[in-house]
């Protein structure tokens, strides 16, 4: 499984790229998370792969990060916290998983 393949060094994606085809030669099925900016680049690295759009909820996106933020141990005042959550869960949006 590779997570994020987009938060990956760029020059590093070719050895990525072969990494994750010698797996695929030897038989491994392999599960690779990323954003929709990347997406055109693998389906041309691996035409024959299962693509599958996921995204999360943004209510569970709220959710998470007002659980996160609340162990935080130090003090965020709440317009902050406001801030924080509404801009990231407006900026949450679907991510490609290839089979």
């Amino acid at each position: 499984m590779l997570d994020a393949f987009d938060e990956c060094d760029a020059q590093q994606h070719p050895d990525i790229i072969s990494l994750i085809q010698q797996f695929c030669d030897s038989g491994m099925k392999v599960y690779v998370t990323t954003r929709h900016h990347l997406l055109e680049y693998l389906k041309a690295e691996f035409q024959w792969a299962t693509i599958m759009k996921i995204s999360a909820k943004n209510d569970d996106v709220r959710t998470y990060l007002t659980w996160q933020l609340s162990k935080k141990k130090k003090r965020i005042s709440d317009d902050l916290k406001a801030k924080i959550i509404r801009t990231i869960s407006s900026k949450a949006h679907g991510m490609y998983v290839f089979l």
